[in-house]
């Protein structure tokens, strides 16, 4: 039982509102899939997994919607509008990935240039404190002289 099963199909496309016979499984106006079932978790499994390469212009257009229209993402997503959009799980494990990724490439060169810098300053502090207690331990005895 598919969500592409004939039971489950519309007259309406819920993406573009154009007229569609129920024996057609795609919408020959937008291309988005005619199905009225609501995703279930197996569903949106089974689609993150069947359009994993298929990026197109929806990686783009759910960015830009994310960062201009907060949460009109998530409602045309929720009312069926699927199509335009990114699938949310597969943009959510993409842009996760990617920023692990860039952590994981970033935190190796400045953990190693930290490192180094750390341990320089903690010689200099410590010839720093070595001179200051030199001088405190010279001064009382240059007064008694002078």
């Amino acid at each position: 039982m598919g969500r592409k099963d004939l039971k489950y199909r519309g007259s309406e496309c819920l993406n573009c509102g154009t007229a569609l016979d129920i024996s057609e499984k795609f919408c020959h106006h937008c291309g988005q899939l005619n199905s009225t079932k609501k995703l279930t978790i197996s569903d949106f499994i089974e689609e993150f997994f069947a359009n994993f390469y298929a990026y197109d212009s929806r990686l783009r257009n759910s960015i830009i919607s994310i960062f201009t229209k907060p949460g009109v993402l998530a409602k045309e997503f929720n009312e069926g509008k699927r199509h335009t959009y990114a699938n949310p799980f597969r943009l959510f494990l993409s842009v996760s990935l990617l920023l692990f990724i860039s952590f994981n490439l970033t935190e190796g060169d400045s953990d190693s240039n930290t490192k180094i810098t750390e341990k320089d300053l903690n010689k200099e502090r410590q010839i720093k404190d070595s001179i200051t207690n030199q001088i405190l331990k010279q001064s009382p005895n240059q007064k008694k002289t002078m």
